[in-house]
């Protein structure tokens, strides 16, 4: 509903209690907008506390190893087995086994 000024001034002659009824029902809206406020400004402060929680593990505050949960950092670098050792400095003919014919 938009109206100018004048057309304010002509409701509250023709139809005071139009005028009475919109005051009253601005008055509940702003009510409701406050308690909305609040109740944003409440939700704000649990998001960022939990954000903070989230971000906590037992390498950057006092928490105990077992509180991790199942996510656990990858390892940096698998360790080479002994296969894989032997395999790559493993050279035709000199590392043969003793007492073995090689030709």
């Amino acid at each position: 509903m938009t109206l100018s000024r004048a057309g304010i001034h002509k409701l509250i002659k023709e139809s005071p209690e139009t005028v009475v009824d919109l005051i009253l029902s601005f008055a509940e809206q702003a009510k409701a907008m406050e308690k909305q406020a609040q109740q944003i400004e409440q939700l704000q402060k649990q998001v960022a506390e939990l954000k903070q929680q989230i971000g906590k593990n037992s390498q950057n505050s006092h928490k105990p190893p077992s509180t991790d949960g199942l996510q656990r950092p990858a390892p940096e670098k698998p360790k080479a087995g002994w296969r894989e050792t032997r395999q790559a400095t493993w050279t035709p003919g000199r590392n043969t086994p003793a007492g073995r014919n090689t030709g």
